[in-house]
């Protein structure tokens, strides 16, 4: 994707940039959630931030704005180990681990796949990139039964999302299942 062309339409159509973010900066973002962005990510935040109502600002380093975005990445996880510990169906869960395990083991086994799968990224609203992970789709985080695709890769779901684009080749979604499997427990959750 041509980061500045894409980011000059996205401007024509409302969305407000702030310069992009820098390496110290990354550097600085990274340590301090403990994440990677992935590639496409970085560069597309590298010549341009939005700072557009709905993105995260990702340059403001305050404790409140930190608190705020891993507050969001923790709300999620901890959803999840609620719903597996509360909700969970083994017949819904079979497809993971799929060797019979008693409901104690199979609620435990699930919370700590979650815990070793990749961190979701907040990048709008309840919009989503995996950590660390480079060219992923996005997804749209609901609650714990609504996790969804939202785009293939990153430029797909700006054009959809802000520009009213379905640009989506078909051949693209032949690769999301192997893409799918860098994910660890997401790829069972997106419905």
């Amino acid at each position: 994707m041509n980061n500045r062309f894409m980011i000059n339409k996205l401007k024509k159509n409302g969305i407000k940039f702030d310069k992009g973010l820098t390496s110290r900066e990354f550097i600085s973002i990274e340590r301090i959630y403990g994440f990677e962005f992935p590639g496409d990510i970085k560069r597309f935040f590298a010549v341009g931030l939005p700072i557009s109502q709905g993105f995260y600002n990702w340059r403001d380093l305050s404790e409140e704005n930190i608190q705020k975005i891993k507050g969001i990445q923790d709300k999620i996880v901890k959803n999840y180990i609620l719903s597996f510990k509360r909700d969970c169906v083994l017949e819904n869960y079979a497809q993971i681990f799929p060797n019979n395990k008693q409901e104690i083991e199979l609620k435990k086994a699930l919370c700590d796949f979650l815990l070793r799968s990749p961190k979701l990224i907040p990048i709008f609203n309840k919009d989503f990139c995996f950590a660390d992970i480079n060219d992923m789709p996005i997804l749209t985080y609901k609650n714990p039964t609504q996790i969804s695709l939202t785009g293939i890769n990153l430029e797909e779901w700006l054009k959809k999302k802000f520009l009213h684009i379905n640009s989506a080749d078909k051949n693209q979604y032949k690769f999301l299942e192997q893409k799918l499997n860098n994910s660890g427990i997401w790829k069972y959750l997106i419905k």
